[in-house]
């Protein structure tokens, strides 16, 4: 950078100064000329051949702030004095980005009480990780700007938004809160993190886990597999499936790209909104699944189609039995397996031989009920008996 001056003759009385050879000298603004060189890949500097294809938004950028800094003060800045930088990473690729944020929490902030504002996530991220990773939270107070949209009443609709500064703490809230403050990319964490909690309470051992193909040992099946297995699993479980048919898409959109923390991905109000509305229902029907206590050798008591009683006796591959209610109703769940060993017909016990497995109690309710003419459409709550005693009276 130069002063550049022309001189043109004046003479005194009027500012204009006379010179015998005649000529006028003029004292022009002050021009400052910037002279940009590039570094090369044999380390030396020559000038930008390109310049207007290389001088591009991200480089211009990068040049003003080189220029913003090198005018501080950092030798002998006054206490008090302080630097407030609105959004000037926007346009900086991440390596230079990391350059700015060091050079501004390791030279800077010595010298400066710093101020950063941005609209961009990915930017409050990184500046917020480096402060963590230099265990220097303590000294910052980092947060978002939102229009809140509720008031302190249980009715979302009867509100004023206002602004208000929310601190981002380390502290994990629920996703709700989450998603009141603004803060999307916490709050698709915590769903996350909800959805998984959900099928853990919702789903039997056999959608909870797997045999991996390759070694052989039994796995924990991804939330993935447990989303591609709902509308099985709701079919089996006289679910309506319709209000859970997108969650598999706003899982790719929003629970992926969340779990990797992938900060650039967008996430939108509606999206979250959405899915909150899907696991607040699914967790309702996982809130209401019950697990009753029984022993493993029970009792289906059949009426065959002569009026004759008709006892098939099971034995359950567990102690418990789950109880799904859906839209009041209460039903023995899908995946409760068993295998049949005997048979009461009239009082007469008939050993069933071999026993017969079956992957659900359905499959034999309906195989015996078929085999006798009974009525397979009574609930099964109604005709399963525990030595004697209804299963449904235990509830």
């Amino acid at each position: 950078m130069r002063y550049g001056y022309r001189f043109q003759k004046t003479t005194i009385a009027n500012n204009i100064i006379e010179e015998p050879v005649g000529r006028k000298l003029e004292i022009l603004s002050p021009v400052i000329r910037l002279r940009i060189k590039e570094k090369k890949e044999d380390g030396t500097w020559g000038n930008i051949e390109k310049p207007q294809t290389q001088l591009n938004e991200a480089k211009l950028t990068a040049i003003i702030l080189s220029i913003r800094f090198s005018l501080l003060d950092l030798v002998a800045a006054p206490d008090g004095r302080f630097l407030a930088l609105d959004d000037m990473l926007i346009s900086l690729d991440m390596s230079n980005r990391m350059k700015v944020i060091k050079y501004l929490l390791d030279v800077a902030v010595p010298k400066y009480r710093l101020y950063i504002f941005t609209h961009d996530r990915l930017l409050f991220t990184s500046f917020r990780k480096y402060i963590s990773l230099n265990k220097q939270l303590d000294k910052w107070i980092c947060g978002g700007i939102y229009m809140h949209d509720r008031d302190n009443s249980i009715d979302f609709n009867k509100c004023t938004p206002y602004p208000v500064f929310i601190e981002e703490k380390d502290a994990e809230l629920e996703a709700r809160e989450y998603y009141i403050l603004h803060d999307y990319p916490a709050c698709g964490q915590r769903l996350r993190k909800w959805s998984e909690g959900i099928f853990n309470k919702l789903y039997p051992d056999s959608l909870l886990k797997m045999k991996d193909a390759r070694t052989g040992k039994t796995i924990d099946t991804s939330l993935n597999d447990r989303i591609n297995s709902l509308n099985d699993f709701c079919e089996k479980e006289s679910i309506n499936f319709e209000m859970f048919k997108d969650l598999k898409l706003y899982k790719d959109n929003i629970l992926n790209s969340v779990s990797h923390y992938d900060i650039s991905s967008p996430i939108y109000k509606n999206e979250i909104l959405s899915i909150l509305k899907i696991l607040a229902k699914l967790e309702q029907i996982a809130n209401n699944k019950l697990t009753v206590d029984v022993n493993r050798k029970l009792g289906i008591e059949l009426t065959a189609a002569d009026g004759r009683p008709v006892t098939v006796c099971i034995d359950i591959r567990s102690k418990n039995i789950n109880i799904i209610e859906y839209n009041g109703n209460k039903n023995i769940s899908y995946y409760t397996k068993c295998i049949v060993y005997k048979v009461i017909d009239n009082g007469i016990h008939s050993d069933v031989k071999p026993e017969e497995s079956y992957n659900s109690i359905y499959e034999a309710y309906t195989q015996y009920c078929n085999k006798y003419g009974a009525d397979s459409t009574i609930n099964l709550l109604d005709v399963l008996n525990d030595h004697g005693n209804l299963i449904k009276n235990n509830l």
